[in-house]
């Protein structure tokens, strides 16, 4: 495998751990904004509901007498499909208006009974009774004096905002693995053109120590030092021959000169 090749895929290796890390991160940061927006949507509903009740409840009516909180109840049952079920409930526990799914609500008698205890105040946040399958709040209903009269139990699906936890994820994933295919790409020629000479010099190298005998225009160092040798040595023989020349013509002007008569001198 190719040394530029190895280096795209470490790099979209850690591209792609860092693209899941970041997408789980922003789905979950998207999950529990998701949820608190809509329980703030229905809670604004649901503090609608139990203003109207605490002003019967001011005038001295009792929440059965108050036959408009039907009404009101099955309105917003119609207007919010997301709505599972909307429904007031006296302090003793029984169920005294209510739309939507009639089936008894795990929860409902220990979030009571907690309210007893802790008493109510105007400013208490509403009690959560979510389960697994859908979102639930309970708001304490106050009289003049005070004292918890009944509470407004409100529950919706959680379906629409998982669906849309879902459909952002899909569209996260989508655009994710475009960024990494496209990375992928970019790194791959990048790190080709780069490391392309680098490359060529390492596979070189490897056929250069994997056959060290067979590199063309390289000798052998005895083959070289014979070489000299022999060129010395008939750099030697040219100098001898040189040198029995010069004794020859020195031993031929020699013998000549002893064979010429003296010179005579005439008066």
């Amino acid at each position: 495998m190719r040394l530029s090749f190895k280096i795209a895929i470490y790099m979209v290796g850690i591209i792609a751990s860092a693209v899941i890390l970041l997408t789980y991160l922003t789905n979950a940061k998207f999950r529990s904004l998701q949820e608190e927006v809509e329980r703030s949507r229905f809670l604004v509903l649901a503090l609608d509901v139990k203003a109207t009740a605490e002003r019967g409840l001011a005038l001295g009516l009792a929440l059965e007498q108050m036959n408009n909180l039907a009404e009101i109840l099955e309105r917003l049952h119609e207007e919010h499909p997301e709505i599972l079920s909307l429904q007031i409930v006296s302090d003793r526990g029984d169920s005294l208006h209510h739309v939507g799914e009639t089936r008894a609500h795990t929860g409902l008698d220990s979030a009571l009974d907690r309210l007893r205890l802790i008493g109510v105040r105007d400013s208490q946040p509403p009690v959560d009774i979510s389960d697994g399958a859908t979102f639930g709040m309970m708001l304490p209903l106050v009289n003049a004096f005070d004292q918890m009269a009944g509470v407004l139990v409100l529950r919706y699906d959680r379906a629409p905002s998982l669906a849309a936890a879902r459909d952002v994820t899909f569209d996260q994933l989508k655009i994710a693995g475009l960024a990494l295919l496209l990375t992928a790409v970019i790194a791959l020629i990048l790190t080709s053109l780069y490391l392309h000479r680098l490359s060529r010099g390492f596979a070189r190298m490897a056929r250069l120590l994997e056959q060290p005998d067979e590199r063309p225009g390289q000798h052998k160092p005895a083959d070289v030092l014979e070489g000299r040798f022999a060129k010395f040595r008939a750099q030697v023989h040219a100098l001898e021959a040189k040198v029995a020349k010069v004794d020859a013509a020195l031993l031929q002007a020699d013998r000549n000169g002893h064979e010429r008569p003296p010179p005579t001198i005439s008066r």
